[in-house]
């Protein structure tokens, strides 16, 4: 699937999905949290940076993830 880069919510660190904060189908709001990421026993949330619905979702709670990974795409 060619994902295009304002449609992708991106994760720009390492580490452990703790949770996801929406499903598919949820919509969201510029700043809205969609993901907690673990790195290093430190939390940090991982904001939508523009409005539209979930797609799709492309890790699940406890995947460990690399820097620039692709956690999920909204759509318009």
């Amino acid at each position: 699937t060619t994902v295009l880069p304002d449609e992708a919510v991106v994760c720009d660190m390492a580490g452990l999905v703790l949770s996801l904060e929406v499903k598919t189908g949820d919509r969201v709001s510029p700043g809205d949290s969609v993901a907690v990421i673990e790195a290093m026993k430190m939390r940090r949330s991982v904001h939508a940076s523009q409005a539209g619905m979930v797609k799709e979702i492309l890790v699940n709670e406890g995947d460990v993830i690399e820097p620039g990974a692709i956690l999920m795409v909204l759509a318009g």
